[in-house]
């Protein structure tokens, strides 16, 4: 097949969209199939790509006011969705995303949408009726010409699907996320300095590491430790330091920075337990990650895959409060996972995510014996 896919940036530091459309484009070219990748921003895009014709890098930036293509680049991208089998789009809020998938229309080239979370209960009382309004009238033919609506878990389709126009297919399928080899060694148990705790992500209000701050103030296992590895808002970032020295846990936290590649994956190897309390998850893609190193994780019921993650047994879900996280966290040292439950978690990690497993669902959604007419428009 030949398969366009768009995300407006590939920088690292977003986050999940360009972690996922960065792995699936390789997933793809892997298996054979030709791969196109637009993006109005080719930062952090691999190096390989830039040489390599299969993924095919193609910048169709800068944008314009509004996040808007401008006339050259929606000719740059036109072109590269002509003669395409199927495309592959990410995001909901992103104008560039709606005049893909209008060209895409026209050209009668069928197409998918990744959420990517934008239709959960939290993002979605956030600036709720500017995003209502928006649902209500320019977004309906974006979604309602989609073949499929693109979900991580069950948990982000039960959430998207009451706002979605009538008519719209939803299809679960959990993103591709490359695990290296050394990803498989176990965590390191803690030294004289006590238990590492260890959060990776964007530092954004709505992984709630407040509430981390907080509960380190009331863990009650000797010498705990805390890493955040990342980055965010300079402001939002002092905060939370401000937030640390109130509650006297300043001296317990690292402040990494952030973090990929090797220097990612010793944390991980090395971190006693990994925590994730965010307000909302539409799948959690470094407590895969964090399970694939044999790194037991804490996390909220805000996440849309607690349920998976609770059903294979290393994962400890807590309410989003710093009492819930503090006493998650000390049974969790308190009772290490022993290597064979480790090694479960891992291995679960490893086969949900296996690219040999979740090749076939993809091609599925994008194949013709899923097509519909599309309506040009």
């Amino acid at each position: 097949m030949r398969i366009a896919l768009y995300n407006d940036s590939l920088r690292t530091a977003l986050g999940g969209p360009t972690a996922f459309v960065v792995s699936l484009s390789e997933m793809l070219a892997r298996a054979g199939h030709e791969v196109s990748v637009l993006t109005a921003d080719t930062t952090d895009a691999p190096a390989a790509w830039n040489q390599a014709s299969n993924p095919r890098l193609i910048n169709i930036g800068p944008l314009r006011r509004f996040g808007l293509l401008t006339s050259d680049g929606a000719v740059r991208a036109r072109d590269a969705l002509a003669g395409v089998d199927a495309a592959h789009l990410s995001g909901l809020w992103v104008p560039s995303a709606a005049q893909l998938a209008a060209m895409c229309r026209r050209a009668r080239v069928p197409y998918v949408l990744s959420l990517h979370g934008t239709l959960n209960d939290w993002p979605m009382a956030q600036s709720r009726w500017h995003k209502r309004l928006y649902l209500a009238t320019l977004a309906r033919p974006f979604l309602r010409g989609a073949r499929f609506i693109h979900c991580t878990s069950l948990g982000e389709q039960a959430q998207a699907t009451p706002r979605l126009p009538w008519g719209c297919r939803t299809k679960v399928i959990f993103p591709p996320i490359p695990l290296s080899d050394a990803s498989s060694r176990m965590p390191a148990a803690g030294g004289r300095v006590g238990p590492t705790l260890l959060f990776v992500g964007r530092i954004h209000p709505v992984k709630g590491l407040e509430h981390l701050i907080e509960a380190m103030a009331l863990v009650r296992t000797s010498g705990a430790r805390l890493t955040i590895a990342g980055t965010g808002d300079e402001a939002y970032v002092a905060q939370l330091r401000a937030l640390a020295t109130a509650k006297g846990v300043a001296d317990s936290i690292q402040w990494a920075g952030f973090v990929e590649g090797a220097a990612k994956e010793a944390l991980y190897a090395s971190a006693a337990a990994f925590v994730l309390p965010s307000s909302q998850e539409n799948f959690g893609l470094v407590l895969f990650e964090a399970l694939a190193a044999g790194t037991p994780v804490i996390t909220t019921r805000h996440v849309d895959t607690w349920r998976e993650l609770q059903s294979q047994g290393n994962a400890t879900i807590v309410d989003q409060d710093a009492a819930s996280i503090a006493a998650g966290i000390d049974q969790v040292l308190a009772h290490p996972s022993p290597r064979q439950g480790a090694m479960a978690g891992r291995d679960w990690a490893r086969g949900v995510l296996a690219p040999e497993n979740l090749l076939p669902s993809y091609l599925a959604m994008y194949g013709p014996d899923n097509h519909r007419p599309l309506s040009p428009g």
